[in-house]
């Protein structure tokens, strides 16, 4: 709060430019211009007409300014109007909670535009980050990691990433590139990290299931068995009934159905993971290995 107050008391010293000046001198004119009855009034200098194709320049802070104090008061009513007990009660709100669109949209909207610095900025996207990562197992130890979680947290890391690049090109730009190798050695392990438990997840999805019956079928190292063993005998109690009889293709198919599914989910969902993974690695790499090579 204190820097919103210093930067609202150097914001008395901004001026404008010569150009400026010249804009809205020419600007005045040729409002005059147009109202021929304001003529009448004497003015010390003589008045330059402006040309007709002259349009007024917002000063360059207008917008940024604007855009910071409405920014800024937005996530301060946001914060204080909705209370300290709703953003604790989504602290562990996960894809797919109530709470979840809160925690990521306003609550963590707010603690970025907060910061009010580079280096403050890319702490904050780094413990975002680091959040997703933590949503990403707590999904998958609950075993509720299926294709619209896993598109909503990589939705949210894809953003987060954005937010730290934008304050590492901010943080280059100033000479400070300690800061920026201690942020980027940081968390990129923990997402390389991430892409490699998501890959062998997937490879186990994908390999075959030794119990099933295409790799049964394939198996013929298992020795014939004797001819007393291939005879069963019904029981009397049993004979004529479902219960002694085999299951039929149609108890079957639904079963099979089913796991099938539930495998193409979770191969989806660890995919969609891998992806947003590797492309928010390469995007805070980007750039960054230059950087230390040119070094």
């Amino acid at each position: 709060m204190k820097e919103i107050f210093e930067q609202l008391k150097n914001g008395k010293n901004i001026q404008l430019t010569g150009a400026e000046k010249s804009v809205v001198r020419f600007s005045v004119a040729e409002f005059i211009d147009a109202h021929p009855k304001m003529h009448e009034i004497q003015m010390e200098d003589e008045i330059v007409p402006a040309p007709k194709t002259v349009r007024p320049i917002r000063s360059p802070y207008h917008y940024s300014f604007s855009y910071f104090m409405k920014a800024t008061a937005f996530a301060l009513i946001m914060v204080v109007s909705l209370g300290g007990s709703l953003t604790f009660a989504s602290e562990r709100a996960l894809p797919g909670d109530a709470l979840y669109s809160f925690k990521v949209n306003v609550r963590e909207r707010a603690e970025h535009l907060l910061a009010f610095s580079s280096e403050k900025r890319a702490l904050v996207a780094q413990t975002h980050i680091k959040t997703r990562l933590v949503e990403i197992d707590a999904l998958k130890r609950e075993k509720s990691l299926d294709e619209k979680n896993a598109s909503a947290v990589t939705e949210a890391l894809l953003e987060n990433t954005a937010d730290l690049k934008i304050a590492l090109n901010e943080l280059k730009d100033a000479g400070d590139h300690t800061t920026t190798s201690t942020l980027v050695g940081t968390i990129v392990p923990e997402l390389e990290a991430h892409l490699a438990t998501s890959e062998e997840t997937s490879a186990q999805i994908e390999a075959p299931d030794p119990g099933s019956e295409e790799n049964r079928a394939e198996d013929t190292s298992t020795p014939e068995q004797p001819a007393l063993m291939k005879t069963s005998i019904v029981p009397e109690e049993t004979a004529g009934t479902s219960e002694g009889a085999p299951a039929t293709s149609s108890e079957i198919e639904p079963a099979t159905d089913e796991k099938e599914e539930s495998v193409r989910v979770a191969l989806s969902a660890e995919t969609i993971l891998s992806g947003a993974l590797q492309s928010a690695q390469e995007v805070i790499l980007t750039d960054t290995q230059k950087d230390e090579t040119a070094q």
